[in-house]
């Protein structure tokens, strides 16, 4: 009898908080089918996708910076794991920091890795141009006669100047005053 009731007793593999319940009172446990969603709030984790041609220049240890801008915090982190898969479609890699206790800090908070390489590519522009919708930065190009939008990747700014990393090139033609219906 008492080895039956063992297998009714689940154990979690770390001390932290229910972020998330997947399964409900009376639902058979198998393998396959997590249960609950924890979290440490002490031993919390970055993840980023970083450009395959960054992503080899960085190593384990590694102390870089992460800012945290609904925090408005800045702090730095130490790479635990450099993923040795590549995103083929993206070409990056999967790095991992491991971050100190902050306050206000909880999974899934948006965080943005700034890396110390020195980078030439990207444009500058008039940070008023660009639109921002949540974490979403875009602006409005004139292509072949046509209004498109184009979501932005952005960098540090320069002298007031928005450094933009991806999404625009040299040469593109931005609409400043359209406002789409």
């Amino acid at each position: 009898m008492q080895v039956s009731l063992n297998y009714t007793q689940i154990k979690a593999p770390i001390s932290g908080v229910v972020v998330e319940r997947l399964a409900e009172p009376g639902d058979t446990a198998t393998v396959e089918k997590p249960l609950l969603v924890l979290y440490n709030p002490k031993q919390l984790q970055l993840a980023f996708h970083v450009r395959e041609q960054q992503a080899v220049k960085l190593k384990l240890g590694d102390r870089l910076n992460v800012s945290f801008p609904s925090l408005d915090i800045k702090t730095a982190a130490n790479i635990s794991e450099i993923t040795p898969v590549v995103d083929n479609a993206a070409r990056s890699l999967l790095v991992r920091l491991e971050v100190e206790a902050l306050p206000g800090l909880i999974p899934r908070v948006y965080a943005q890795l700034h890396l110390p390489f020195e980078s030439t590519d990207g444009v500058l522009v008039d940070p008023r141009w660009i639109h921002k919708f949540g974490q979403l930065s875009m602006v409005y190009v004139v292509s072949a006669g046509n209004i498109e939008r184009r979501f932005l990747r952005l960098s540090e700014q320069v002298d007031n100047q928005q450094h933009v990393i991806s999404g625009l090139k040299a040469g593109d033609k931005i609409s400043v005053n359209y406002r789409p219906i």
